[in-house]
């Protein structure tokens, strides 16, 4: 009997994830654009290396605060270098999706702090974090706008910037 093509689809797409989830927590302070092109050398298709950078780090942010009452929303807004953006409702990406169930599988089986922290800070989620809580939101009241993920990759800040006031403490350094 064949493999149920369902079921093969499903297991190319957690290897995907497993992956790009290696490479972003091995390698966190390479751009976004460096990131992709890293995937698409080793094969990945390049909309298939843009969906991986840009989900894979949401999904285990979300995984992450699950239980912390975050309010995340359905969607995210994808922009490209021409201005172009569009709304990407994330329950209809096979990507994220996936991403979202191999990260609370990853976390749960006790994922290494660094390396959680290697893939989150890369998430477009995170800075809206860093800043609704620098401004005195309360972590069990955060509700976020969609993120706005850069298709190009360039615009990646890995280093906070000087005048953006930062939380006192590491936030995510709970677990």
């Amino acid at each position: 009997m064949p493999p149920d093509p369902a079921l093969v689809g499903h297991l190319a797409i957690r290897y995907r994830i497993e992956e790009a989830a290696a490479l972003l927590q091995d390698y966190p302070f390479v751009a976004n654009s460096q990131m992709m092109g890293m995937l698409d050398s080793i094969g990945f298709e390049h909309e298939q290396s843009v969906s991986l950078v840009a989900f894979v780090p949401m999904a285990y942010l979300r995984a992450l605060l699950a239980r912390e009452g975050t309010y995340f929303p359905a969607t995210c807004i994808f922009y490209n270098h021409k201005g172009e953006e569009w709304l990407v409702a994330l329950d209809k990406q096979p990507i994220f999706e996936a991403a979202a169930s191999y990260a609370r599988y990853d976390i749960a089986r006790g994922m290494l702090q660094e390396h959680i922290q290697g893939i989150i800070l890369r998430s477009c989620e995170f800075a809206q974090i860093n800043t609704l809580l620098a401004g005195g939101i309360l972590a069990d009241e955060l509700a976020l706008e969609p993120g706005e993920f850069n298709v190009d990759g360039e615009d990646l800040a890995l280093e906070p910037e000087p005048e953006m006031d930062q939380p006192s403490s590491a936030w995510w350094k709970f677990w």
